[in-house]
């Protein structure tokens, strides 16, 4: 997984829709969001530590693609972030770049990640978290890499009823 990252981070470093959109603001669903900042050697290894956590969850959710699991819940404001918080280990900022990267990140066609922006109800005080997704390409893209398992974390030992594979790879050539 820690390869894939590197990978994964090398192709958003020099993908020209990223750096396109460098010093813009990210638009999702027809909304501005969070402007873009450029990729940094000087913050690799949070932006690595970010990607590994995303694509840890994302095969997490193919893997388990029959219990009808699709979304990863990330929050993309600060509140989630910092010493008290849930990810205090992970850099608010990594995370957000990475998160627009990819979906600005065109894989086959199509973004890398679908991102669900969160809602505020003002009304109820209620919050939903922005859910982000995998796209059909890089579901493709990550089981080339051999990192998406059926019924994922368990090992083949572990598992009594398999779980059909719903994913396949293309023929090369």
């Amino acid at each position: 997984m820690k390869q894939a990252a590197k990978d994964l981070y090398d192709l958003l470093r020099k993908d020209a829709d990223v750096l396109a959109s460098v010093g813009k603001p990210v638009v999702v669903n027809d909304k501005p969001r969070a402007v873009l900042t450029a990729f940094t050697p000087k913050n690799r290894e949070s932006y690595l530590l970010a990607l590994e956590h995303i694509l840890h969850s994302l095969l997490y959710i193919a893997s388990h693609l029959s219990k009808h699991l699709r979304y990863i819940g990330i929050p993309l404001n600060q509140d989630g972030y910092g010493q008290a918080a849930a990810y205090k280990n992970i850099s608010f900022p990594a995370v957000q770049r990475v998160v627009y990267a990819l979906h600005l990140f065109q894989f086959g066609g199509r973004p890398f990640l679908g991102i669900i922006p969160g809602i505020y109800d003002r009304t109820k005080q209620v919050g939903q978290v922005t859910r982000i997704e995998a796209s059909r390409p890089a579901l493709d893209w990550l089981t080339q890499k051999g990192l998406i398992l059926p019924d994922h974390p368990n090992t083949p030992e572990q598992i009594y009823a398999p779980v059909p594979v719903h994913l396949r790879l293309k023929p090369t050539g």
